[in-house]
């Protein structure tokens, strides 16, 4: 019989549950999509002790929109969840330039690994002020 692995993570909106008043948890899909996501929204030196954990996307957005910027976005995603995230295998990353909303869209399609099915997350990449 094969074992079946769970994931669980902190909820980092560090809201209570409403029953035992503990925080609340994000399991299995929910909690690897919301890793990946945080992970790629991490700066480097953001990490307390681990200032190489990240992907310093925000870094790319104040560099002129072209097609070297899209392919070093899509880049340090891949390098991001190959070197932070062993629970991903990456099939499909689809960055879109955005110009007349200043930003990038990140569309990402990926296996978890021991699974079948595949997971498909996207979200707006932007400068914030």
């Amino acid at each position: 019989m094969p074992i079946i692995k769970k994931w669980s993570d902190f909820d980092l909106d560090f809201s209570a549950h409403p029953n035992t008043g503990d925080l609340s948890m994000k399991k299995d899909e929910a909690a690897i999509v919301r890793s990946v996501r945080h992970l790629l929204l991490t700066n480097f030196y953001e990490k307390p002790f681990h200032p190489e954990i990240g992907s310093n996307l925000v870094r790319q957005l104040f560099e002129p929109m072209t097609i070297q910027t899209t392919l070093n976005i899509k880049q340090s995603i891949i390098d991001a969840i190959n070197n932070y995230e062993p629970r991903v295998q990456i099939n499909e990353i689809n960055v879109e330039p955005r110009e007349t909303e200043n930003g990038y869209v990140i569309f990402l399609r990926f296996f978890i690994i021991n699974e079948e099915v595949e997971r498909v997350t996207q979200f707006f990449l932007e400068r914030t002020r």
